[in-house]
């Protein structure tokens, strides 16, 4: 590997790190109390932009449809943002092209950084052991321990669960392709108490998220018939570990099953949108007083991010017209990511299409996914970039990369 190789390497591990480590309690906090911006912000930004810029490659870029198709609706939306630069709405929609231009950064990065399978392991390693250090930080400062509290976490509880869910997707998808058998129970260990944590923050959708994707994943490995008998051993005296103990120590089950849906029901009882649902009637009547156009010409008072769904957010915000360069991106994004992870075989390389998917189906309940938080989308968007590198099928030139 020559030294830019390397230096370019260096930031973008950086990058990941600082990305996660601007929700510790010492930096958060100071956004939580309100005494200011996130101290380490600058730097992140900072250190992206220097990572965009030594990975900078726009002859590649325009080459792949899907980062073309992501230019050519950044460049609309702006184009719109423009022709609405004399009303109210604009600084509105400057933030949501703005939000197009975060996961531009990671996708581009990801796809000219030509990662060999090391480095991306190496990569999945750092990220996911970063998020555990940042979420039990800040589960220790809310509740001193594996505790369901009553409270929520205040700054960017949301946001945290959906790096604990990409973690534990890359940490599962990646610990089958591990040789060595130590780094591989190292890998599984780390999955597990992220899953642990992500109840423990109550990030709901989030631990959905994990559990559906980890068995997707199982059943795909399965009916690929790529599981050794080692592991299909491995997999039944798990199983049949867990039923033992459940057959002689039923309260451990009991106490585990009574933490889970503490952590979905607590203070939310009688309803379990814990007040989305609001949000979303208001969004459908925002939408439906003017199809066309929205929020742009309704004149009525209410705060778009309240709305936690991307799509109905967009459409009630910007109406059909204003949102279409979001929608094209977004529907786009999704047949994508969908497609090839029902066809394209369970491995690192497509490693990008399923962490995506986390993003995606997060953005059914919260207003930004699956384009940003920056913090959230970043790992995401760096493995999809290096996942549509490997693959042919969205490159016009194989440019495969071992």
């Amino acid at each position: 590997m020559s030294r830019l190789q390397n230096i370019r390497f260096f930031f973008l591990v950086v990058l990941l790190v600082l990305t996660a480590f601007t929700y510790l309690p010492i930096f958060s906090n100071v956004v939580s109390t309100g005494e200011g911006s996130n101290p380490l912000s600058r730097y992140v930004v900072l250190v992206a932009v220097l990572t965009f810029l030594l990975y900078f490659d726009y002859r590649s870029w325009l080459k792949n449809r899907f980062i073309f198709t992501f230019i050519l609706c950044i460049s609309l939306a702006e184009l719109i943002g423009f022709l609405l630069a004399q009303t109210d709405v604009t600084k509105r929609y400057q933030y949501a092209a703005g939000e197009l231009l975060i996961a531009f950064l990671g996708l581009t990065i990801g796809y000219s950084s030509k990662l060999s399978k090391k480095q991306l392991i190496s990569i999945v390693i750092l990220y996911s052991s970063s998020v555990a250090i940042v979420v039990y930080q800040q589960l220790i400062q809310h509740s001193g321990g594996f505790i369901i509290s009553d409270l929520y976490l205040g700054y960017g509880k949301n946001t945290m669960g959906v790096m604990c869910a990409v973690s534990c997707v890359s940490l599962i998808i990646s610990s089958l392709y591990v040789e060595n058998k130590y780094m591989r129970i190292l890998m599984l260990a780390l999955y597990l108490f992220i899953l642990v944590l992500c109840i423990s923050i109550r990030a709901r959708a989030s631990f959905l998220v994990i559990f559906l994707l980890t068995f997707f994943s199982i059943y795909k490995q399965m009916k690929s018939r790529k599981i050794t008998m080692g592991t299909m051993s491995w997999m039944v005296f798990g199983v049949l570990f867990i039923v033992g103990v459940m057959l002689v120590f039923p309260q451990i089950f009991n106490s585990i099953s009574d933490y889970i849906v503490d952590s979905f029901t607590r203070n939310h009882e009688g309803d379990i949108t814990a007040g989305r649902e609001q949000g979303w009637r208001t969004g459908v009547s925002v939408f439906s007083e003017n199809p066309l156009l929205g929020h742009i010409v309704v004149d009525r008072q209410y705060d778009s991010l309240s709305i936690h769904n991307y799509i109905l957010r967009m459409l009630s915000e910007f109406g059909i017209i204003g949102s279409l360069p979001f929608m094209i991106l977004y529907f786009r994004l999704l047949f994508l990511t969908i497609r090839k992870s029902i066809k394209s075989s369970l491995n690192i390389d497509n490693l990008g299409f399923f962490t995506t998917i986390v993003l995606l189906i997060i953005s059914l309940e919260e207003p930004t996914f699956p384009f940003s938080p920056g913090t959230g989308v970043i790992m995401s968007f760096i493995l999809l970039g290096n996942t549509l590198r490997i693959n042919q099928h969205y490159s016009n030139v194989s440019i495969y990369q071992p």
